[in-house]
């Protein structure tokens, strides 16, 4: 709902993209429970731009 129901990257919402829309964690939460229920730690991605991040943070070695 705080992300208007729309990518944060792209602004595509789920109906355009045909898929439902994904949570990114900006902070790998990495087994703290806390960064991993903290909406501010939190951004509404589609699909695409999910997994376009995530390889992203992978080269960088940014997450495991």
């Amino acid at each position: 709902k705080r992300d208007g129901y729309q990518c944060q990257q792209c602004g595509m919402t789920a109906a355009e993209s045909g898929f439902p829309l994904e949570i990114h964690h900006i902070i790998p939460p990495k087994g703290s429970s806390e960064l991993f229920y903290d909406l501010n730690n939190c951004v509404t991605l589609c699909k695409y731009c999910h997994a376009r991040i995530t390889q992203e943070e992978v080269r960088e070695n940014k997450t495991v």
